[in-house]
């Protein structure tokens, strides 16, 4: 078996920090299983190497009206769902050696196959387990002729076993020596399991960036943040409000407001309802119109303004203001409008049950 203090050392691999000096975008899918966070730092005429494609190509194609060409491989499929000018696809897998007969070979054969010498291209990787071999046994100089690299890894809350420990800590020490791992997302279809009574993600999507290209800080991001998504949509994503991915450098009351919002984007994501309200107040309030001063405008546009931004429901003064930068126009007299709108404001529902709630209190 392996001892509790190797676990923790192994799970301590897979602690992210922030890159200090690139955005991070997400790239594919934007509202499910297929897209991925990375650095902003395409250029067209980048090579990708995106490996395990089946059905779901948005990363892929998100690259590639970039203007990258992307180079899909996936031995389990007979074709691409669709195809693009800057696709070159192969009816290959990879592994940690070549395999003819199983149409398996590895990165470093691809690579030499194709005639790549850059050295600033791209690796996605989903291929069920078969990333740690792989990892295992490549050469690092191969593996930095990738600037970004962003993976599904698989089976992580086998790290009690030790043969698979055998694997994942090597692989992840490699990669760690070559890259900052800069961002976290656990797949939501498998369920965090228990391990020596440690909360430990089944499947965990990871990005990374060279090391040479971007300084870094201290982790402040509780998972998922507002670039992530479930993968399996209409169940809760994982909070990562664990180690090794809590930030320890966070003041408890900035640490408490990260998990807070993490919370209510993973239930999100499990509530339909709440997504359409989050979609119609976002419609709402870019449709607004000036001029929107009858009692029945004013209180649709607080709820949508609740809806955004919850913080101001109940405070009359705040909410007051942020309508009447939407509503006035420039010939009308602010004192007048400000008054209807303070006055439709306190038949609004929700401002209504505050000033109530806050009558009582002070009684």
């Amino acid at each position: 078996m392996v001892s509790t203090s190797d676990i923790c050392d192994a799970l301590a691999l897979l602690t992210p920090v922030e890159i200090a000096d690139l955005a991070k975008i997400r790239v594919g899918r934007q509202d499910g299983d297929g897209g991925y966070v990375m650095a902003d730092r395409f250029r067209p005429g980048q090579k990708v190497y995106s490996y395990g494609v089946s059905d779901e190509v948005t990363f892929d194609l998100d690259m590639a009206e970039r203007g990258l060409e992307v180079f899909l491989y996936d031995h389990t499929i007979a074709r691409l769902v669709q195809d693009h000018p800057r696709f070159h696809f192969r009816r290959e897998g990879i592994s940690d050696s070549n395999k003819p007969d199983k149409n398996l070979f590895t990165l470093e054969h691809h690579i030499a196959e194709n005639g790549h010498t850059d050295s600033d291209m791209i690796l996605k990787m989903d291929v069920e387990g078969s990333e740690w071999p792989l990892l295992r046994a490549i050469d690092p100089a191969v593996l930095t002729r990738f600037e970004q690299i962003t993976m599904e890894l698989h089976r992580i809350s086998d790290i009690d076993h030790p043969k698979f420990c055998q694997y994942f800590a090597p692989a992840m020490e490699k990669l760690r020596q070559h890259f900052h791992l800069f961002h976290v997302h656990a797949n939501n279809i498998a369920p965090i399991r228990s391990v020596v009574g440690l909360p430990v993600p089944p499947l965990l999507e990871i990005s990374l960036l060279r090391k040479d290209l971007s300084a870094t800080a201290p982790w402040q991001t509780v998972i998922p943040s507002a670039l992530d998504a479930a993968n399996e949509r209409g169940r809760p994503d994982h909070v990562l409000s664990f180690f090794p991915f809590l930030p320890r450098d966070l003041e408890p009351a900035a640490l408490y407001n990260e998990i807070l919002a993490a919370v209510q984007r993973a239930t999100a994501a499990a509530n339909p309802r709440a997504t359409n309200r989050a979609t119609w107040a976002a419609q709402v309030l870019k449709n607004v119109k000036p001029g929107l001063y009858k009692n029945s405008k004013v209180r649709k546009l607080t709820q949508a303004l609740y809806e955004v931004r919850p913080e101001l429901e109940g405070k009359e003064e705040e909410t007051l203001q942020e309508i009447l930068d939407r509503v006035l126009l420039p010939e009308n007299d602010p004192d007048a409008v400000r008054e209807k709108i303070r006055k439709a404001l306190r038949k609004s529902p929700q401002v209504s049950r505050y000033n109530r709630m806050q009558s009582v209190a002070v009684s």
